[in-house]
């Protein structure tokens, strides 16, 4: 018995060991699956943390798609104003040059009523398409001096331009 017994402590002593080994080993199993835990739960808070900024940040494109629908429309009823505006502005050109057209017409056939043709005039045609380019020539120059004044009084601030001659 006595040699049986050796024996016996021997894989006794070998089984010790192995406990031992896997008693080691268990807490290191257990020290890595406490890190992945942790990992794990760190995961976990950065995906709320994500989430939440996912959010704000869909709120934000939001607020901003907003904002640019509202800059559309304005910018639409903008173009709109100008558009008009600018219609209303070239009705005004239209009747003007039109009425001053009319008026130097008219100032043209008082002019060839009262100015006395002689009759060597009336033989050379040349003389009178001469008076005539002149006065065309003057008919233009008031349409486009009126059409310029009308433009300044149309688009230049007067008080502005008083102030800075007045030297005030």
């Amino acid at each position: 018995m006595s040699d049986v017994l050796p024996e016996c402590t021997a894989g006794f002593h070998d089984v010790r060991l192995s406990v031992e080994l896997v008693k080691t080993e268990l807490k290191t199993h257990e020290k890595v699956i406490d890190k992945l835990t942790e990992g794990i739960e760190k995961i976990q808070e950065v995906n709320t943390n994500l989430l939440r900024m996912l959010a704000i940040h869909e709120e934000k494109h939001e607020v901003h798609d907003k904002i640019n629908d509202d800059m559309d429309d304005d910018m639409k009823a903008l173009h709109l104003r100008i558009t008009t505006e600018s219609h209303i502005t070239e009705e005004k050109f239209t009747r003007l040059e039109t009425e001053i057209y009319a008026r130097i017409d008219s100032l043209k056939k008082d002019i060839m009523m009262l100015v006395p043709i002689k009759e060597e005039d009336v033989k050379s045609s040349r003389n009178v398409g001469d008076v005539l380019k002149e006065i065309d020539r003057w008919k233009y120059m008031i349409v486009t001096a009126f059409v310029v004044v009308a433009w300044i009084v149309e688009h230049v601030n007067l008080s502005m331009l008083a102030k800075l001659f007045s030297g005030n």
